[in-house]
């Protein structure tokens, strides 16, 4: 299964963005379509004022139209990761905006499909002799893959090739076995069995969500999830003519980026916060300067923390600029496999002290990496421990969380090669805000 990253960039300063915007769409109003003359967009759609793609004039014959509409600048093809030979499969086309196109020609399989009404294309996935000639690339240990393409343009997908063992596909239920740990709004990819090549023959529901399906194929479906999805963890079912899946479960986020400043000169720093909300587990990010000519960021232009976890989930880095311009950071969710995994050989405990819970989890040497104490007045305290080669703890990060949502940040960091360690500590509102100054003390290691 392909797990996409959840994407969030932050561009400053605003002002320039909003102007990006305004003069884009000042482009898109000389369409020939604003003039007031007949626009007809997709196969034969209705009569509009302006089309934010090629449309066919009434002039143009039944053949011309037959080609398909000429999506925008950007438009790309959405296919699930995986087909099975000689079963059918469903791909999409959509717009930079995520809104599906109709009329659209997609060439596949040396086959030339177009897009419906719901922007979607039904087609059979080749076998045998066929599926040698139509496969365009071929990848290590024999695995083929089949390439999606807009007619005349970019915007391709792929999808590897499985082929079944036995006597085909089976009809059952659908079963989930693979979902992204953490969800946005956006594209979700749902690996597993006995879905429906045609995307019309599932209904995907998030919570109390229907969701629709962009690609299909017997063993994966990429969804659509709305804008305001609802935060938290959800169950995921999938349903076709044969039934519905057992419900796997997911965690809805929203990642923000915010900065203190939205102006830098060169040499002028800004703290970058990344704020996750959805979830109290603590999330890894992948955070990455697209413009290193205008600014630094700190530990380097591709760099990967970890958020406090709790209730005020979030971690921060500190931007400096070069050279005035726009900036842009970009951040990333790394994502997980499915729901509370943990990494190979760690383990999970909880014991219960009185009305005290704690949640321990250990490493596959037996250490203890995370510790969480959870008391009955809705306070909590979240402890993470990291260690070098030879076993030592180099670092021990505490939240202690009031019942009111402020709290206190303790990191300590160990340096062995110097003798030296540090204790930093910082009090925090009830928004999860620093207040005053980070306390510092150095003390000498025995």
């Amino acid at each position: 299964m392909r797990n996409k990253a959840i994407r969030y960039i932050i561009s400053l300063p605003l002002l320039l963005v909003a102007v990006a915007i305004l003069a884009n769409n000042a482009l898109l109003a000389q369409s020939p379509c604003a003039e007031g003359k007949p626009c007809y967009c997709g196969c034969g759609g209705t009569p509009r004022p302006y089309c934010a793609y090629k449309c066919w004039s009434s002039k143009q014959g039944p053949a011309e139209r037959e080609q398909g509409v000429i999506p925008p600048e950007g438009a790309r093809v959405v296919m699930t990761g995986a087909v099975v030979a000689g079963e059918p499969a469903t791909v999409s086309v959509i717009n930079p905006q995520g809104q599906t196109l109709s009329g659209v020609v997609v060439e596949v399989a040396n086959q030339r499909i177009k897009t419906d009404e719901s922007g979607r294309a039904i087609f059979t996935v080749p076998q045998g002799a066929s599926l040698s000639g139509a496969v365009i690339a071929e990848e290590k240990g024999s695995k083929k893959k089949l390439i999606a393409a807009i007619a005349g343009l970019s915007g391709a997908a792929s999808a590897v090739v499985l082929t079944r063992d036995g006597n085909g596909a089976v009809k059952a239920p659908p079963q989930i076995k693979s979902l992204p740990h953490f969800v946005q709004p956006g594209q979700v990819t749902i690996g597993g069995e006995h879905f429906s090549g045609d995307a019309a023959g599932n209904v995907v529901n998030l919570g109390d969500r229907t969701v629709p399906v962009l690609a299909s194929s017997p063993v994966e479906l990429v969804a659509a999830l709305p804008s305001d999805l609802p935060l938290g963890r959800q169950p995921l079912t999938v349903t076709t003519a044969a039934g519905t899946s057992e419900p796997a479960y997911t965690e809805a986020v929203q990642l923000r980026l915010e900065a203190n400043k939205t102006t830098l000169r060169r040499g002028q720093s800004a703290t970058l916060r990344l704020i996750v909300k959805g979830t109290e587990k603590p999330v890894d990010l992948k955070v990455a300067n697209l413009t290193p000519q205008n600014i630094r960021l700190e530990k380097g232009s591709v760099a990967i923390v970890r958020t406090s976890g709790g209730r005020y989930n979030s971690s921060s880095l500190k931007v400096t600029g070069i050279d005035p311009g726009i900036f842009q950071i970009a951040a990333d969710i790394l994502p997980l496999a499915s729901q509370d995994e943990l990494p190979k050989g760690w383990t999970e405990e909880w014991k219960k002290y009185g009305d005290k819970k704690v949640r321990r989890v250990k490493d596959e040497k037996g250490r203890t990496r995370r510790e969480t104490k959870y008391n009955p007045d809705g306070s909590m305290e979240d402890s993470t421990w990291d260690y070098d080669e030879q076993g030592r703890v180099t670092r021990r990060r505490t939240y202690k969380w009031n019942s009111d949502g402020s709290g206190t940040k303790e990191t300590v960091e160990f340096d062995y090669q110097n003798g030296k360690g540090q204790r930093t500590t910082t009090q925090l509102d009830e928004n999860g805000n620093t207040k005053g100054q980070p306390k510092k003390e150095q003390f000498d290691l025995p």
